[in-house]
């Protein structure tokens, strides 16, 4: 079974019993929800509760792993905290936007194997499998960094570079088919970069114009936008 963003957001706030997060603010600001196909799980990560939650999408069972200590601040604000992260090959990668750590989390046992300090705030982790790296998106510094992982031994990740993104990125998707990775700017496009030249590739300029689009009935129309795309090669 396949399973789309909406659908994951869905079986997780279905979850029977009360959600197991706290936090001394109102409410939990979630920045994403992934599933990871090898684990089997949903995985959410709790934000300034320091927590993450794995959700059996069959099951609705909940596991918590919580191994990323204390707050460095008390004022680190809304947004902070465990925000986003991605998992691969049995271990799962998490940032922590109120510390800038990169956490490296085996999900078995519920520890963190490794972490590594970030060069700044951090916003979206991914797992890059054909170069076997971790991408981590720093939109304050506009520029993404990059980390090598180890063929053997401890997965701790090592700074291997930064990709500047001029205007983002605002989020990052993986292709490993293509070995491509793409990002948002903050303004009206979004590029394309190859996973292992480390390069921006293609550029995406894009237009909303919005037309109406009608149901069965006049009342049922629906307003959706129309989104054009211009590109600027071809080698995206």
């Amino acid at each position: 079974m396949k399973y789309t963003p909406l659908l994951l957001a869905t079986l997780f706030l279905a979850a029977t019993g009360p959600q197991p997060f706290s936090s001394s603010r109102q409410g939990i600001r979630f920045g994403e929800l992934a599933f990871a196909p090898g684990l089997h799980k949903v995985v959410v990560p709790g934000g300034d509760t320091r927590k993450m939650a794995l959700v059996d999408p069959d099951t609705q069972n909940i596991e918590i792993v919580a191994p990323f200590g204390e707050t460095v601040s008390p004022s680190a604000g809304a947004g902070g905290g465990i925000t986003s992260a991605d998992a691969c090959r049995g271990l799962i990668y998490a940032n922590d936007r109120s510390a800038d750590l990169l956490y490296v989390v085996d999900p078995k046992t519920g520890d963190a194997v490794a972490s590594v300090p970030l060069a700044a705030k951090p916003e979206h982790v991914r797992f890059v499998a054909n170069t076997n790296e971790v991408w981590v998106t720093e939109p304050g510094s506009e520029r993404i960094e990059i980390f090598a992982l180890p063929a053997r031994g401890i997965p701790r990740p090592k700074h291997a570079r930064f990709l500047l993104v001029t205007g983002g990125p605002e989020s990052l998707l993986i292709d490993p088919l293509r070995g491509r990775a793409y990002a948002n700017l903050w303004s009206d496009a979004t590029v394309g970069i190859s996973t292992t030249d480390h390069k921006i590739l293609s550029r995406w300029q894009k237009r909303l114009r919005p037309f109406a689009r009608y149901g069965p009935r006049p009342e049922a129309r629906l307003l959706v936008p129309r989104l054009r795309w211009w590109r600027s090669d071809s080698s995206g």
